[in-house]
């Protein structure tokens, strides 16, 4: 059977049906392309570490690790832990970016209000919301590329 489109004349789709285990397979794949794999809980003995380039940061102990740039003034709170080595003001980063939370055996990241924003795994956070971290995310704080590690190395 034939019908007329726009005036052309085209076969009849009538009675077939769409091949959804393709779509279903490739919205499946994009889909775990964007789910985040690693460990989302370390033991208290474990420690965060930031892969930026070549180099690592461990984060000290606690139950709260803010990340940032430089020392300002004196009565100025600090980061504890500074990104200037990596070029941090050029690269965006606020002096109090990001927070990195334990809470139990979760460790969660918030934007501190930063001005150019904190990208977990290619999504932007919304400040001051919490979300859960993992070992190997990718964060952007600013420009600069950071992967997430837990463990030794």
């Amino acid at each position: 059977m034939q019908v007329v489109i726009n005036g052309y004349l085209q076969p009849s789709t009538e009675g077939l049906q769409p091949d959804t285990k393709f779509f279903e397979q490739e919205q499946d794949a994009r889909a775990r392309q964007r789910m985040p794999t690693g460990a989302a809980m370390p033991d208290d003995t474990q420690p965060i570490r930031l892969a930026v380039g070549n180099q690592t940061i461990v984060l000290p102990p606690g139950e709260v690790v803010i990340v940032g740039r430089g020392r300002a003034g004196a009565n100025t709170p600090q980061a504890d832990v500074d990104l200037s080595m990596f070029n941090a003001e050029d690269n965006g980063v606020s002096r109090l970016h990001v927070k990195f939370i334990r809470r139990g055996q979760l460790v969660l990241i918030s934007d501190l209000n930063s001005t150019n924003g904190t990208y977990l795994n290619g999504h932007r956070l919304i400040a001051g919301s919490e979300r859960l971290i993992r070992d190997a995310d990718h964060l952007r704080i600013g420009l600069l590329n950071i992967i997430v590690q837990f463990g030794h190395s």
